[in-house]
């Protein structure tokens, strides 16, 4: 792992010690740094020194289909992303002790995962982390690291999960999690989420590595639309109601 560092500082440009970054709360709530002053935002707070420099818009495009979860992210304004010299710097007091557990195995998780370049970085409005980075050409890999150390990869718009809890609970979490992201997408239709959603594959779907949603909730989502449910009570009965669709949960929230 070391190895890895080592390389991602050859990579980056030189650092200037002289210039300020600072931590400001873009109007969706995310965290963003900057070279420049807060413009109206309830945190100025100057970091730690580093680099003066902001990602090319080049740098922040993915490929133009995309699925909506990745879009989200590696497909924000340049101005929100930082060169991972940045991150260095800030790392201290951008990750809090779990993160900073996980950080090595989110960068070999993305290594494995065909990454080719230094990635760029920037903080989501629930305090995870993440990472976007080339794979090939025309093509992006997106990592999370989530606020209480959890780790996720996503690349051609499928979220897999590297240490996410096997557990009946978790699985609930990850089909939920997963259907909303969807939803966030521009112009997102909530069947075709729901219908897009890999079914899982495996007896105990819980301990699925991908992320799925169990046949049965797909099922009784279609069986509900059928009777005219709007969409979102549909997703609703089916993952809690009546005992829910997920085996090894007895129902309720």
């Amino acid at each position: 792992m070391k190895l890895w560092f080592a390389l991602l500082l050859l990579a980056a440009p030189v650092l200037h010690a002289q210039d300020t970054v600072y931590k400001c709360r873009s109007g969706d709530g995310t965290m963003v740094f900057s070279d420049e002053p807060c413009e109206g935002a309830a945190i100025d707070e100057p970091t730690a020194s580093a680099a003066n420099e902001t990602p090319t818009d080049e740098a922040a495009n993915t490929n133009s289909d995309a699925d909506a979860s990745e879009e989200r992210w590696c497909d924000a304004p340049a101005r929100v992303w930082l060169s991972y010299d940045v991150f260095q710097e800030n790392a201290a007091v951008a990750l809090n002790d779990a993160q900073k557990m996980e950080l090595d195995a989110l960068l070999a998780n993305l290594t494995d995962e065909g990454m080719i370049d230094t990635p760029l970085w920037r903080l989501g409005p629930d305090e995870s982390l993440h990472f976007c980075a080339s794979r090939k050409v025309g093509e992006r890999i997106h990592g999370m690291l989530g606020k209480n150390g959890e780790r996720r990869v996503v690349k051609r718009g499928f979220v897999k999960l590297m240490n996410d809890p096997e557990t009946p609970l978790a699985l609930r979490s990850r089909c939920v999690n997963a259907v909303q992201e969807c939803m966030r997408g521009e112009k997102a239709v909530f069947d075709t989420c729901v219908a897009k959603m890999p079914s899982c594959s495996v007896r105990e779907p819980w301990r699925d590595p991908e992320v799925c949603c169990p046949l049965e909730c797909k099922q009784r989502y279609v069986r509900a639309r059928d009777r005219d449910v709007p969409a979102s009570s549909a997703f609703d009965y089916a993952i809690y109601e009546r005992g829910g669709c997920i085996p090894g949960i007895e129902g309720g929230r």
